[in-house]
């Protein structure tokens, strides 16, 4: 077994491609709460968003429902206490959270050793980043 695979694996759980999808959604809903905020925001001062506004409602509301597997996906795997789960839940409603636990669960996942960080690029390649400089 290979070092990336033994690192992406909690038991028989692959972690990586999980925490992949968690993460471009916990992003993409993050954008999408903010621009819905926006949205609202703008109707509380008596700008018509019109059409627009109820387009980005309706789209974030889809992109949530994805998040949310996606985030069950995550939690599922790494076998999580319910209350991580529950604030993970919350973040995708509350804006700019989503992005502060992005990070926090990347860096908290990466620490336990379940996946790659940044600066494991070497060794999963089995490439000497360095030598490429000299």
């Amino acid at each position: 077994m290979s070092s990336t695979t033994r690192m992406s694996t909690r038991g028989d759980r692959v972690v990586a491609p999980a925490l992949s999808r968690y993460r471009v959604m916990a992003i993409v809903t993050g954008v999408m709460l903010v621009i819905l905020t926006v949205s609202v925001v703008l109707q509380l001062f008596g700008v018509d968003t019109g059409a627009v506004g109820r387009t980005v409602a309706i789209v974030h509301g889809w992109i949530y429902v994805v998040y949310l597997v996606t985030v069950f996906d995550l939690w599922s795997r790494l076998r999580w206490p319910f209350l991580r789960f529950l604030a993970l839940v919350l973040a995708g409603v509350v804006p700019i959270v989503s992005f502060v636990m992005e990070q926090r669960i990347v860096r908290e996942v990466r620490a336990a050793g379940l996946v790659p960080g940044p600066d494991d690029r070497s060794e999963r390649t089995g490439d000497d980043v360095s030598s490429r400089y000299r």
